[in-house]
């Protein structure tokens, strides 16, 4: 993609296609987002997307970004308006049980020999108390939490709605590589 720009600094490039959702097909579904678990009716309402809540489904879409000469130093910022009425989060033994309201980022590596596995780098939960657009941002790193020699290769992006009821409405996502990232925890 290109990004044509007018001023004294360029600007931060997002990195996800139709973020703002206002590219959809025939169907009135996003184009460049995956739909998972979800009704004919969760298409996109007004430039928003929207996902409908099932107490026994996961629901989302996600979109996946391809990393070139992406190493475990990289950082990121991703950040998401949504508006929900949902249930309070519930935690279960078992993950794809889990009741949220959420982004999720899952970063893929491969090893030297080919090999896939991932990660979830960040979970950014919504208050479930507030029914009102929220914001959430918030920045990652790439670095795998047991091995540095795995490579990473892609970034997925999840808005999810997972075991929920009512209605969810995700819009204006954002994902950009983080050219600065200061470390404050040494007191400086």
């Amino acid at each position: 993609a290109v990004q044509l720009e007018e001023g004294d600094y360029p600007g931060q490039y997002n990195m996800l296609e139709n973020n703002s959702f206002n590219y959809t097909n025939s169907s009135n579904y996003a184009t460049d987002w995956t739909r998972y678990n979800l009704i004919s009716s969760d298409v996109v309402t007004g430039g928003q997307m929207k996902i409908t809540g099932s107490p026994d489904k996961n629901g989302a879409v996600y979109q996946d970004v391809e990393l070139k000469n992406a190493s475990q130093d990289d950082t990121y910022t991703l950040s998401c308006w949504a508006l929900a009425e949902s249930m309070p989060e519930k935690r279960a033994t078992v993950s794809p049980y889990w009741r949220h309201y959420s982004v999720r980022i899952k970063v893929y590596y491969k090893d030297a020999d080919g090999n896939s596995t991932d990660r979830v780098a960040q979970v950014s939960e919504y208050n479930h108390y507030d029914g009102a657009w929220q914001y959430t941002s918030g920045s990652f790193n790439l670095e795998h939490p047991t091995d540095t020699n795995l490579t990473p290769y892609k970034i997925r992006i999840l808005l999810a709605f997972y075991r929920q009821c009512n209605t969810a409405f995700f819009d204006d996502v954002a994902l950009f590589r983080s050219a600065d990232v200061y470390d404050l925890s040494d007191g400086a």
